[in-house]
């Protein structure tokens, strides 16, 4: 493998490793939770005792609804009716549940309701008691004919977090994918340089494939000058960065500039900068920043020709 190669695979690794493994990390985190049994939806099996599965925190359900009758009794937000309580007495036990307006509204029309519902399974005592109340009262019953068969657990249908289980779902898919397709991209930059995204614009001095190769071979056999991130061959430019790679063909360098700056790098410590800024024909800029005039005098001199010596000082 070449030394350009090598720095391609180099600075991909450096690049991507970081947001793998951030991705990676959101990725577990959503996979966690959506196993979670806040985030799964259990099977309710006739016959079962909603309490089991509210105390073990089975709350999330798929629940038969067959033989439901209106209770008359609703749940309102103002002026605006959120949803409807129906009853059904079965296997010796009244069951409660509280319907959406849009299933209310089928079960009133007799509609048959394909499969099983979702539901949550909530705890409200005082609102089974008050409609069980109101039962004895209206209809004279004998209070002792309803202990024991009601229950505090009301299958409620617009309590269900469909958004919440929704979104982590989708989440989850999604990373999924975004994790493959960047370990994917990852393989085949390594195998395939020409794809690596720091070479897109190579584009402009032929094939891709054909200047990594061009580059490859000058810095092996013909180059004049390093220093740090700077390579300079016998025509090509190179400053290597770990996010980025600049290449510039020597004959295209049509005006370069240097000037001297102080920076502030601390509160109370100012540093000089030497940069040299250069341009190509398609009037495209590139700044470099030295730590002392002597380097971007080399650099300079080389890139002009002015010295044909070959030294690989840094």
């Amino acid at each position: 493998m070449g030394e350009f190669r090598k720095i391609l695979s180099r600075n991909l690794i450096l690049v991507m490793l970081p947001l793998a493994v951030a991705l990676a990390a959101v990725f577990f985190t959503f996979f966690q939770m959506s196993h979670q049994s806040d985030y799964l939806v259990y099977d309710y099996k006739d016959g079962s005792d909603p309490e089991v599965y509210y105390v073990s925190g089975y709350r999330n359900v798929a629940a038969d609804m067959s033989g439901l009758m209106f209770s008359g009794f609703e749940v309102k937000d103002r002026d605006s009716v959120l949803g409807k309580y129906y009853y059904r007495y079965k296997d010796g036990k009244l069951e409660f549940f509280l319907l959406s307006n849009k299933t209310a509204s089928m079960v009133d029309k007799g509609q048959e309701i394909q499969g099983k519902k979702r539901f949550t399974i909530i705890k409200d005592e005082s609102d089974i008691e008050y409609m069980i109340g109101n039962y004895i009262e209206s209809y004279d019953l004998q209070k002792k004919s309803f202990e024991g068969i009601g229950s505090p657990y009301i299958f409620s249908e617009i309590d269900f977090p469909y958004a919440k289980l929704l979104v982590v779902r989708v989440a989850y898919r999604v990373l999924l994918v975004l994790v493959a397709v960047m370990v994917l991209y990852m393989i085949l930059a390594l195998l395939f340089p020409r794809l690596n995204f720091e070479t897109r614009g190579l584009g402009r001095f032929g094939r891709v494939k054909d200047v990594i190769k061009d580059i490859d071979e000058e810095l092996e056999d013909k180059l004049l000058y390093k220093w740090d991130n700077i390579y300079i061959t016998d025509n090509y430019y190179l400053a290597l960065y770990t996010s980025r790679i600049d290449v510039i063909k020597l004959d295209e360098i049509r005006y370069m500039t240097k000037h001297r700056e102080e920076r502030k790098r601390f509160p109370f410590r100012k540093e000089v900068v030497y940069t040299l800024t250069a341009s190509n024909t398609s009037k495209m800029y590139y700044e470099i920043d030295f730590p002392n005039e002597d380097v971007i005098d080399r650099v300079v001199s080389h890139i002009r020709g002015d010295e044909n010596e070959s030294d690989n000082k840094k």
